[in-house]
């Protein structure tokens, strides 16, 4: 069965995480794009995958169309975001006023060469560096959804910050809720993740007379640490 056209699909995991048969997994595609395959020996073909999937939604968003420009007071702070330090005064506030969480993308090492992209959840400001700041490449949200409504159950606020097809996703799987915060950023397309995380491990050398490490990422530069080793 296929859930929905791959032009549409967004590669959000709502499908994966609603199929109670455990009948849906996103795996990469050829161009190393997440994409959702069904069993179709698992599939109980009750459609909810279908019913939930943002890209087939009907639902239409209208909001007033007011616009507003923000820059934080913190020089410190302004000086290390990229949107003049909106995130962090926001999920602050979610943090210290309303005893929140925040759901954001941070990269993570998964060993020594890959910095994997994906969304976290933090319930400390300090932990806020970590998602602040543009990534340019799409974050893995399979498993979000599904601790974002376990924090919405248990009467907490959640601030859930991503891409619109990504807020839209997580909106689909949780319903209306009062407790979910969303904010959604300006998106005009991403690349392949894979081709991403290939071209870091690239960048990532070591041979007999140099090695060169990525340690650090920012949306416009990298920080690496080169060490040469004559002979």
């Amino acid at each position: 069965m296929t859930i929905c056209d791959k032009n549409l699909c967004i590669g959000c995991g709502v499908c994966e995480n609603v199929c109670k048969a455990e009948a849906c997994r996103l795996q990469y595609d050829n161009e190393g794009f997440l994409y959702p395959i069904v069993d179709d020996s698992k599939c109980l073909n009750c459609n909810i995958c279908k019913k939930k999937c943002p890209a087939l939604s009907n639902t239409t968003l209208v909001s007033k169309q007011n616009g507003y420009a923000y820059y934080t007071k913190d020089t410190v702070l302004r000086k290390k975001s990229s949107s003049g330090g909106f995130f962090t005064d926001i999920a602050s506030y979610i943090i210290n006023k309303k005893q929140g969480v925040v759901a954001g993308a941070a990269y993570t090492c998964q060993d020594e060469n890959t910095h994997y992209l994906q969304h976290v959840i933090v319930d400390n400001i300090n932990d806020l560096s970590k998602m602040r700041g543009s990534k340019y490449v799409q974050s893995d949200t399979r498993n979000i959804f599904d601790d974002v409504q376990s924090y919405i159950a248990e009467g907490r606020t959640v601030l859930f910050v991503g891409t619109p097809c990504q807020v839209s996703a997580i909106k689909s799987f949780i319903g209306n809720n009062e407790n979910l915060y969303t904010v959604d950023l300006f998106c005009h397309g991403i690349p392949s993740p894979q081709l991403f995380y290939k071209y870091l491990k690239e960048m990532n050398v070591k041979k007999n007379t140099y090695s060169r490490e990525v340690i650090y990422l920012n949306n416009r530069i990298f920080y690496i640490n080169m060490s040469f080793y004559l002979k």
